[in-house]
């Protein structure tokens, strides 16, 4: 099964990579644990998709909690691409300047599909000076912080100036 999931994992969507998830299906003998593992990994669209692109028999209860899976993976990402709009949105008109990180870009950037990244948070960079406002305008119900902001996260803002909205942002509010 982690051979599986690894080869799954890849983000290459070429012949010999759909290959080496066939060969990797091969060991497997059980595929009862496969869609709690993928979830548990963040890995479910990623497994589904090669599961589709490997043409791979799969048990139909195994096939149909993945889909529901990603159903419910597929809603949550709908919800996050709306709510980093509105919390551009918010920001800017604070006149807070704002850098979408990790997932939310990685998903556009990246992957051969965006529902293929999965995001369980959705991750930003102000300037140090607008840590307290951003705190602030996070109060509505809808968001929560996580963590408080980290010293590490605003010395490394230090070095960067914020000039214009990155354009990966732009593809996706």
């Amino acid at each position: 099964m982690t051979a599986f999931l690894r080869a799954c994992a890849g983000l290459d969507d070429d012949a010999a990579a759909v290959a080496r998830v066939v060969e990797a299906a091969a060991g497997v003998n059980d595929w009862q644990e496969l869609p709690a593992r993928a979830d548990r990994h963040g890995l479910v669209p990623l497994v589904r998709h090669c599961v589709r692109r490997g043409n791979l028999a799969l048990p139909p209860h195994v096939v149909a909690q993945l889909g529901a899976l990603m159903v419910r993976q597929r809603d949550l990402g709908a919800w996050q691409v709306e709510a980093i709009g509105q919390i551009v949105g918010a920001w800017r008109a604070a006149g807070i300047d704002l850098i979408v990180l990790k997932g939310a870009v990685l998903a556009h950037d990246i992957y051969p599909r965006a529902d293929l990244r999965p995001m369980r948070d959705l991750d930003v960079l102000v300037a140090p000076s607008d840590a307290a406002r951003t705190l602030a305008l996070l109060k509505d119900p809808q968001f929560s912080p996580a963590c408080p902001p980290m010293p590490w996260a605003v010395a490394r803002l230090q070095l960067r100036r914020i000039d214009t909205e990155p354009s990966r942002l732009r593809r996706m509010v």
